[in-house]
């Protein structure tokens, strides 16, 4: 719904739209199985994260939420398990997210 432009700032409740998913992202919490199968849920934790940066209604993000996005990016990136790949897509993810946020600076 990100992708397609269903979230629009100007849409009523966009905000807590946006505090809602940047601490699903930021709390985000399941269950273990084998770390493979981690890492693809981890993975795409990292997509939603620069998609949530890169639409329109993340000018709604309080500073807080922007920050809880960007440290789980870091946080995932840290994990001692994480494979090059894993790693990789966290680095992707942080710059796009850095990237964006810069972009919209007033």
């Amino acid at each position: 719904f990100i992708s397609y432009g269903l979230l629009q700032s100007s849409y009523p409740r966009c905000k807590e739209a946006m505090t809602l998913l940047s601490q699903c992202v930021a709390t985000c919490i399941f269950e273990e199985t084998d770390w493979e199968s981690d890492e693809v849920i981890l993975m795409k934790l990292l997509e939603l994260s620069a998609l949530i940066y890169r639409c329109n209604a993340s000018v709604l993000l309080t500073i807080s939420n922007a920050w809880d996005i960007y440290s789980t990016c870091i946080a995932i990136h840290s994990q001692y398990r994480a494979s090059k790949i894993l790693r990789s897509e966290a680095e992707t993810a942080l710059r796009n997210i850095t990237l964006s946020a810069f972009s919209r600076a007033q």
